[in-house]
C-alpha cells in the first residue's frame, strides 16, 4: 500500500476548504475519500504550496482555546491562507481507534499541526497550544528549508544537542516518547553538575522530565532548597508532585500501587511525594468496589484545601461528580457543599491545578 493510500485509509471527519478557508469557520462534516484528498494534493502542487493540517479533538481543551482566541485572528488567517493549503481533521472518542493516519504520522496528542508537501512527506510538525506570535513562527519554520522539523531531526541524528535545537524539536514530538527521553538523556550527559539548575535546564526539566531516576530529577531531589531559592517553591513543588504522581500510575492507571514504591515514598522526607501517594490512594478509593464515600469526603477535602494548586483539575472534577452523586443519593448537604467548593476551586485556579 502506498503512503497515499495509507493516508486515505482512516475513518473520521475531515473538514477543509481551499481559498476561502479560515480556521474560524466550523464546516459541515465531510467524510474523507480519495478524490477529495487527491484534490488537496493536486492543488498544493499546482500552487506550489505546502499542505497544513490541523488535528483537533472533541476532548482537547487547548484546541478549544485556540479556536476561540487564536485561530480567528485576522493576521493568522491572512498569513496561512496566503502560504498554505489548509485542512482540519477532527477526532472524537468514537473514531480515534479507527484512525490509521494517527499511527502513520505518529499523531498522539492534540492540538497537532502537520505540514506536508504535495507527496505527503512530513516537512514540519508541532504540538500543543500556540499564541498568535508562536503560531505565525510555526508557519515560518515550515517554510524554512534549514529551520524546520526535518532539518532539526537530521541535526540531532548527527549528534547536535544544543539547547535551542532540542527545545524546538521536543515541542514537535510526544514529550513522553522513548525518542524524547533519549534526546534529553544525551543532552543532560553534556551538562556539568553546576549547570543542571540553570534557568534553561530547569525549563527543560519542568516541561519534559517525567522519570524520577533521570539525571536532572535526581539533582533536584538532592538540591531541593537550591531549586526553590532559584526557581520558586510553587514550581518546584508542582514538578515534584507531577513526577511522583506519574511514577505511581498517574491519573488513568487504577491498578493497586506497588507496595515497594509505597514504602519508599513513606520512608522519604519529600513532602510532595507523600502528597502524590495520598492523592493516588484517594483516587483508587473512589473507584473501588464499595468505597466509603463518607470517609473519602473528609480526607479528600483536607488534601484539596491544602494542596489544590498542585493537583490535577481533571481528577478533582471526577471527585466532584462522584461526591455530587453521593450527596444527592444520601441527601448529604455537607458533601454537596464540598462538591460545589471544589468546582469553585477548579474555576478559580484552572491555570495552576
Amino acid at each position: 500500500m502506498t503512503q497515499m493510500k495509507k493516508y486515505l485509509s482512516f475513518i473520521f471527519i475531515l473538514l477543509f476548504a481551499f481559498a476561502d478557508y479560515t480556521f474560524a469557520i466550523d464546516f459541515n462534516d465531510i467524510t474523507i475519500n480519495e478524490k477529495l484528498f487527491q484534490e488537496l494534493k493536486t492543488k498544493a502542487k499546482s500552487e506550489n504550496k505546502l499542505i497544513f493540517i490541523y488535528f483537533s479533538s472533541s476532548f482537547c481543551g487547548p484546541c478549544k482555546k485556540m479556536e476561540k482566541y487564536i485561530l480567528p485572528n485576522d493576521s493568522i488567517n491572512t498569513f496561512y491562507e496566503d502560504k498554505f493549503i489548509l485542512a482540519k481533521v477532527h477526532v472524537n472518542l468514537k473514531n480515534i481507534k479507527k484512525c490509521k493516519v494517527l499511527k502513520d504520522y505518529e499523531i498522539n496528542s492534540f492540538p497537532h499541526f502537520l505540514i506536508l508537501n504535495f507527496n505527503g512527506k512530513i516537512i514540519h510538525k508541532a504540538i500543543g497550544y500556540h499564541d498568535i506570535d508562536s503560531f505565525i513562527e510555526l508557519g515560518n519554520q515550515a517554510l524554512s528549508e534549514n529551520d524546520n522539523f526535518m532539518s532539526w531531526k537530521k541535526r540531532i541524528r548527527n549528534g547536535e544537542l544544543d539547547y535551542g535545537l532540542i527545545t524546538n524539536y521536543l515541542r514537535s514530538i510526544n514529550p513522553h516518547s522513548l525518542e524524547a527521553k533519549e534526546i534529553l538523556k544525551g543532552y543532560y550527559n553534556t551538562q556539568p553538575s553546576d549547570l543542571l539548575s540553570s534557568s534553561q535546564n530547569w525549563e527543560l526539566t519542568c516541561n519534559y522530565i517525567t522519570d524520577q531516576h533521570s539525571i536532572p530529577f535526581c539533582h533536584l531531589i538532592n538540591n531541593i532548597n537550591l531549586y526553590k531559592k532559584k526557581h520558586g517553591e510553587f514550581d518546584v513543588n508542582t514538578k515534584l508532585f507531577d513526577v511522583y504522581f506519574d511514577s505511581i500510575g498517574g491519573l488513568y492507571d487504577l491498578n493497586p500501587i506497588d507496595q515497594k514504591i509505597q514504602d519508599n515514598i513513606n520512608n522519604s522526607d519529600i513532602e510532595m511525594a507523600k502528597v502524590a501517594l495520598t492523592f493516588k490512594s484517594l483516587l483508587l478509593t473512589i473507584f473501588s468496589e464499595n468505597p466509603d464515600l463518607g470517609k473519602f469526603v473528609r480526607e479528600a477535602d483536607c488534601l484539596v484545601s491544602k494542596y489544590y494548586k498542585y493537583l490535577n483539575s481533571g481528577t478533582i472534577q471526577i471527585w466532584t461528580e462522584k461526591i455530587t452523586e453521593y450527596a444527592e443519593k444520601n441527601n448529604d448537604k455537607k458533601a454537596l457543599e464540598l462538591a460545589q467548593k471544589w468546582t469553585s476551586i477548579i474555576r478559580q485556579n484552572k491555570d495552576s491545578i
